[in-house]
């Protein structure tokens, strides 16, 4: 068992919403809630005003289900994950914001609800902020863990339907009650499930739609498993050691990316994801607030992220494994490899590369891209790949011009006396 961190406790105030329902419910759908249902939603200091405004109200005017608690997360400290792991893949760092203080009237004032409340762990775990928290205090809380018993988890930009989460809970979990199932995933490098083939399975789920945890899916190992690629001294503080040579390994880039760290481990832990009818903007308003900032999304280097996912899902020495878990993962990392949109951020990843000072790593990955370029571009004229090709030969040339009058300059600096 974890060491898990201890949390405050805040009631919240609530509000809600009336719209029609959309395509994916029917009348022989189940209309009973069974089992017990919390939803876990982490905020970032940036986005408080508008979660507020807009996110938290659409959670609370959820209709045709019971919510015992919607866990609002609000980390008491961020690090520097992207410098700390020397991952220039990971998004920027969010060290030093706070939250106002106090905290707004409506997580404090007197009109709060008392279904609500704020979790305020000492760290920020990254993306696993998501979910980690909101398990562990429920564990504290809740008692015996029912069968049935779940978690939602969605995120703080986007305002959902008022019966998205008994279309998850009541209508949908019921149907598929040992798997995951969300609003929204897909099964290739990107692109989701056609409705055509919902209910389905797919490889990766989508949390800003939101995603339906089972709470006894979240065994000792897979939290383990989840918490990987945090730094050492973080892990030690959750009594996490003796992890084996593959976990030893695991990505950092995982930090940014829940959608897919947590879709490789379900994979190999033999939980299907099911994405549900209706679609995810029909279920959760148009999507992502973009003007919003700190968008993972908007990051230059998404797609290398999740191939760094893919290959470390592809050949990661997993205990238990089996070959049917990891078929899925080799394709989706081949054809990230293949792929033309995730080559061209070889440039991008570079530059932030040369940022942190690694600049032999930096022309490593303009060589191995415009490498892999080479190959696809055998037998073919596509004027898009040759253009790319271009322009990472360009970014090599720059590179090396810029290492060498870093080494004149520095060769060139007066003596100190």
């Amino acid at each position: 068992m974890f060491r898990a961190w201890r949390t405050l406790l805040v009631n919240l105030c609530m509000s809600s919403d009336s719209t029609g329902v959309p395509s994916g419910l029917n009348e022989q759908q189940p209309t009973v809630q069974r089992g017990r249902l919390w939803v876990s939603v982490s905020v970032l200091p940036s986005r408080l005003e508008s979660f507020g405004a807009v996110g938290l109200p659409s959670i609370l005017g959820q209709r045709g289900v019971i919510i015992e608690e919607v866990l609002v997360v609000l980390p008491q400290n961020f690090r520097n994950f992207r410098h700390e792991l020397l991952s220039p893949m990971l998004p920027g760092s969010l060290a030093g914001q706070r939250y106002p203080t106090p905290l707004p009237h409506w997580l404090t004032g007197p009109e709060c609800d008392p279904r609500v409340r704020v979790l305020q762990p000492p760290q920020d775990l990254g993306s696993l902020s998501l979910v980690l928290p909101a398990l562990w205090h429920i564990q504290q809380v809740a008692g015996s863990i029912g069968d049935q018993d779940a978690l939602i988890v969605v995120v703080d930009d986007t305002a959902y339907h008022p019966e998205s989460f008994a279309n998850l809970h009541v209508r949908w979990a019921s149907r598929f009650p040992n798997s995951v199932v969300a609003v929204e995933g897909g099964r290739h490098l990107r692109g989701v499930l056609p409705e055509e083939l919902r209910p389905g399975e797919a490889a990766w789920v989508q949390h800003w739609a939101g995603v339906h945890y089972r709470i006894r899916f979240f065994h000792d190992s897979l939290l383990q498993a989840l918490l990987c690629p945090l730094p050492s001294d973080m892990k030690a503080e959750l009594g996490i050691v003796g992890q084996g040579a593959g976990l030893a390994k695991c990505p950092p880039e995982a930090l940014g990316d829940l959608d897919w760290w947590m879709s490789g481990w379900l994979s190999f832990d033999g939980r299907q994801r099911i994405i549900v009818p209706g679609g995810g903007h029909a279920w959760a308003g148009g999507g992502h607030d973009m003007a919003l900032p700190d968008q993972l999304s908007m990051s230059p280097v998404s797609e290398t992220r999740k191939w760094r996912i893919t290959s470390f899902f592809s050949k990661a020495d997993i205990p238990n494994r089996a070959i049917a878990h990891e078929r899925p993962w080799q394709a989706l990392a081949e054809g990230f490899s293949r792929d033309e949109r995730t080559l061209a951020e070889a440039s991008a990843l570079a530059q932030e590369m040369l940022e942190q000072g690694q600049g032999h790593e930096a022309e490593a990955v303009l060589r191995n891209s415009l490498n892999q370029l080479d190959s696809l571009m055998t037998g073919t004229q596509s004027a898009v790949r040759h253009q790319l090709a271009r322009n990472l030969a360009l970014a090599i040339k720059r590179h090396r011009g810029d290492r060498k009058s870093t080494r004149l300059n520095s060769s060139h600096r007066p003596l100190s006396r």
